[in-house]
């Protein structure tokens, strides 16, 4: 398995993660934000035009500075919302 590290960080970020969007993710707007294990991330989508609300789950497909790209989680991936 591929894993991403960020640099100044101890935790690495590995394919096919998820992570639940906090704020509207709209590349437009310039907006978006997703928790992951806990925190807050920067986030955007990894394919221009997709736009995500919070609550939604979405998986990581890739790690940009401080940023997640994120993409539609498939069925499979879907968690319960609290």
């Amino acid at each position: 398995e591929i894993a991403s590290c960020l640099v100044g960080s101890e935790m690495c970020i590995r394919d096919s993660r998820k992570a639940v969007v906090k704020e509207r993710i709209d590349n437009v707007a310039g907006t978006g934000s997703a928790i992951l294990a806990g925190e807050t991330w920067l986030a955007r989508a990894a394919q221009e035009g997709d736009t995500f609300e919070a609550g939604d789950v979405v998986i990581i497909s890739a790690v940009s500075g401080a940023k997640l790209l994120v993409a539609a989680a498939k069925q499979e991936h879907e968690v319960e919302k609290v």
